[in-house]
């Protein structure tokens, strides 16, 4: 089972269906999520049907911010979805897992005072503690100094809600690969 998440910044970019069409048939995920899409359901099913995913859902922007899709293939069967302006979570059946896990994926606010609602909302909704769970996306937070350039100094507190809700979710950073500054 893979899936591949892509901040694309914007679906309704001339390049962004090539693009899209490049990482699908190089990677073959099982499930594609796009961050900040900036674009509608029926630029979603567009993409799907190039793509040749069986299935999508959609977060819709706020105005010219945000958005979320996530594609589909029948390897998995999802079985539940759940979403807010910033986030989703669904489950799925993965045939070839044998059991079910959840997927979470956000587009974090980049507001402090957004930020706060944000990660409070998904930590009070948390899955039982046996339940698979991979979270991705772009959490639009750093938890110190050595994660960002230039600008403002790192403040002690800046990460302290998404810390917060990693260590009660239980959750382990995996890291990255690339650019460290994006």
């Amino acid at each position: 089972m893979k899936i591949c998440m892509w901040n694309v910044r914007g679906a309704n970019r001339n390049l962004f269906l090539s693009h899209a069409k490049e990482i699908g048939f190089n990677q073959n995920p099982d499930i594609f999520i796009f961050l900040e899409t900036k674009a509608d359901g029926s630029r979603a099913r567009e993409t799907m049907l190039a793509l040749k995913f069986s299935d999508f859902r959609v977060v819709r922007p706020i105005g010219t911010r945000g958005g979320i899709w996530m594609f589909w293939k029948k390897t998995v069967d999802m079985v539940l979805f759940d979403a807010e302006n910033t986030y989703f979570h669904s489950l799925f059946h993965f045939k070839n897992f044998g059991k079910e896990g959840l997927v979470t994926a956000m587009h974090a606010p980049s507001s402090s005072k957004e930020k706060h609602h944000h990660w409070n909302s998904i930590r009070s909704n948390l899955p039982p503690k046996n339940t698979p769970w991979l979270v991705l996306g772009d959490m639009n937070e750093i938890t110190g100094q050595s994660e960002k350039m230039g600008g403002r100094p790192f403040r002690v507190n800046q990460g302290k809600d998404m810390l917060n809700f990693m260590d009660e979710a239980g959750l382990v950073d995996l890291g990255f690969n690339g650019s460290p500054f994006t």
